[in-house]
């Protein structure tokens, strides 16, 4: 007989036996024995009875009526793994807040770059630039301690056919011929040997002892001393020097450099300065981004024409916000 039809059958016998009992007025005895007989009523014993139902409870159980919600033990979730975060150091923080800071310059492309033992933002040339240079070469680096008229600016030291490009492009741009003059700050400050330089950068009045001229100095102070290189534009150039010129902020070497045309008024500026180094002192010609000395520490020069000009951020070469120094060759 199949498994089916005996439960069936099973199930047939156990609800006869219920009807009957249900339809018997006596009082069921009590059972005296655990084994299954019938008593002489006809009766079945109440084991026998109470197997049957832990048979059917038992079908129940293991057969779920359709639609039931039978309660499901969930594995538990492995927990995720942490993987520590890798810290960055100071000097990292740093280098990344620079990056961030320098002025974007059309042609070249920043980044974190490590030169004679010191990680600088440095300038590379990309492929299609401006300035004829092929990609992949330095073309300078941003200094954030550059301070102006107390404010923290930075500064960007460029390589001379970089910096002539741009200093071509600021005098193109001015349209007022009597106004046609930009000033580039020609010391090096990519020589600057550590991580914290200090660059002060200030317009400053000059008093000649019976009248005070205003604003016609621009005085840079560097806690190192750098090299300068020539500031003008052109072929042309004449360079003199002379050692009899006292300042009233110090500086006791005045060094005047000029384009030989002198009605070219952007390129006619004096010097003063304290040389660390002999300068360059022949009466020959000079070009735009060559080395003249090096500079002990502080330089001041002034536009002059017929007389000196005043300065103010519009006549000081700048990238952004920055100003702009000038690597020498």
């Amino acid at each position: 007989m199949r498994i089916s039809e005996k439960i069936a059958a099973t199930t047939i016998a156990v609800a006869l036996t219920l009807g009957s009992a249900g339809c018997n007025n006596k009082p069921e005895s009590t059972p005296t024995s655990s084994s299954s007989s019938m008593d002489p009523s006809g009766e079945k014993s109440s084991t026998d009875s109470k197997s049957s139902s832990d048979f059917i409870s038992g079908l129940e159980s293991s057969n779920p009526v359709s639609g039931s919600n039978p309660e499901i033990t969930k594995a538990p979730t492995p927990e995720a793994t942490k993987v520590p975060t890798p810290t960055e150091s100071p000097e990292e923080l740093a280098l990344q807040e620079k990056l961030a800071l320098a002025p974007e310059i059309a042609g070249l492309k920043k980044e974190i770059k490590l030169i004679n033992d010191l990680k600088r933002v440095v300038y590379i040339s990309e492929s299609g630039n401006p300035y004829n240079i092929e990609a992949g070469e330095y073309a300078g680096e941003y200094k954030k301690e550059v301070i102006f008229e107390n404010q923290e600016v930075g500064g960007v030291a460029l390589i001379p056919v970089v910096a002539e490009k741009l200093l071509r492009d600021k005098l193109a741009s001015i349209t007022n011929e009597a106004d046609k003059w930009v000033a580039i700050i020609p010391a090096d400050i990519s020589e600057l040997k550590t991580n914290k330089p200090k660059i002060d950068v200030n317009i400053i009045d000059f008093f000649n002892g019976q009248e005070t001229f205003k604003d016609i100095f621009l005085k840079i102070d560097i806690n190192e001393n750098v090299s300068i290189s020539c500031p003008i534009l052109g072929n042309e150039i004449v360079n003199t020097t002379g050692s009899l010129s006292p300042t009233p902020f110090g500086l006791n070497n005045s060094f005047n450099i000029n384009h030989f045309n002198f009605a070219d008024i952007h390129n006619q500026f004096l010097y003063f300065t304290n040389f660390s180094t002999s300068p360059v002192i022949d009466e020959g010609r000079i070009s735009f981004g060559a080395k003249i000395a090096e500079m002990a520490t502080s330089i001041a020069f002034f536009k002059f024409n017929d007389s000196a000009l005043p300065f103010n951020k519009d006549h000081i070469l700048m990238a952004d916000d920055s100003l702009v120094f000038l690597i020498d060759k």
